[in-house]
């Protein structure tokens, strides 16, 4: 029963965070009920509470004073036309999509961590020579010697989306996903606790959002993705 209160002292505070920025919105015209990430000193924070259902829209903030301290694990993806993107933080994991056309993006799960696994991760990626930070860049892209992409594969010869071609990219993302964990653990101390990458039947918990750092484009997006 405690467990149960609070989940819903959770869902209170998510639906009160709703009404606060829908009141303050209203007078913008926009009912909208969007939250925003947390900036923290190099890389973004993700509230448990974006993922409730009275939530519609993620805005993303970025930390643009300090150092960057963000990991980023990043792969094309045929089923969504874009990027996923894995980002490691001092305390957190989170999935996230990104495009460079005018398809949403989205936030679709996250898990918590803590500061030495993260240290070690990236200390690991480091020693190995496989993260770069490049000019501008708000967060150290991981780098592989081989394309890590989910394209059609080459039995797909007419590029029509089927079942069997959403099975394939499921799949195929599942598998870089869980290439990403095995390389993390890889760098975490013997005796230590593993990562492991949620089951399928876990992330389905998730209410994905969609995400942006623009607050317009959010309000664009939803028309299109609501049911």
């Amino acid at each position: 029963m405690k467990n149960c209160c609070i989940i819903w002292a959770r869902r209170l505070t998510s639906v009160a965070l709703c009404m606060v920025f829908g009141h303050l919105s209203a007078q913008e015209k926009n009912t909208h009920c969007f939250v925003s990430t947390v900036s923290k000193c190099g890389y973004t924070y993700i509230p448990s509470y974006i993922f409730k259902d009275s939530v519609e829209g993620v805005l993303y903030r970025t930390d643009t004073i300090c150092t960057p301290r963000e990991i980023v694990f990043s792969f094309y993806s045929i089923d969504i036309d874009g990027s996923y993107n894995l980002a490691v933080t001092p305390e957190q994991i989170f999935l996230y999509s990104s495009h460079d056309n005018p398809n949403s993006s989205s936030i679709y799960w996250g898990i918590n961590i803590d500061s030495a696994q993260y240290k070690s991760i990236f200390n690991g990626l480091k020693k190995a020579g496989r993260i770069q930070l490049t000019n501008g860049a708000s967060y150290y892209r991981v780098q592989f010697n081989k394309q890590q992409d989910v394209d059609f594969p080459s039995w797909s010869k007419n590029y029509e989306w089927t079942d069997k071609l959403t099975n394939y990219a499921t799949l195929e993302k599942r598998h870089r996903l869980e290439q990403y964990f095995a390389r993390m653990n890889k760098y975490l101390p013997s005796g230590t606790g593993k990562l492991t990458l949620p089951s399928q039947k876990e992330l389905d918990l998730f209410d994905a959002k969609l995400m942006s750092s623009s607050r317009s484009e959010l309000t664009d997006w939803l028309p299109l993705h609501r049911k």
